[in-house]
């Protein structure tokens, strides 16, 4: 049995098809969709959003040796009894991160394909606006 992740629901037939593929042809345990390998199409993102994950998937890299190039993808594909999201701690990315780290821990067999993706803008309800900067009151 298989869970399946999303960030997002507008995800079409042939992603599905593409995150299946590692599971039947080398018995994937986990695999991740990246929106940076070789895919037909992307919708073009924010700025800062891609120089973020040019900066974070290298450091979470680092500490777990691994190779990814979008960790925080729209869409994760897991066998089910390796991890139960409902125990996590984090809520929404910090909760993706989470859920990774622990799979990266383990001996698996770990797959990334390339996705085409066409997220949502700030506009349309994308959680993290583009320009989005924390501030402090004092």
């Amino acid at each position: 049995m298989y869970y399946f992740r999303t960030q997002t629901l507008k995800m079409i037939l042939i992603e599905y098809r593409k995150l299946i593929s590692p599971i039947l042809g080398f018995n994937a345990n986990v695999v991740m969709g990246s929106r940076f390998l070789a895919q037909q199409w992307t919708r073009v993102f924010y700025y800062y959003h891609k120089i973020g994950n040019l900066f974070i998937c290298p450091l979470f890299n680092m500490f777990f040796h691994t190779i990814w190039t979008d960790i925080y993808s729209c869409y994760l594909l897991l066998q089910r009894e390796l991890i139960n999201p409902n125990h996590s701690r984090g809520h929404g990315r910090e909760q993706q991160t989470e859920i990774l780290r622990k799979l990266c821990k383990q001996k698996l067999q770990l797959f990334e394909v390339p996705v085409n993706y066409n997220g949502p803008t700030c506009e349309e309800g994308r959680k993290f606006p583009a320009n989005s900067r924390s501030t402090s009151s004092t």
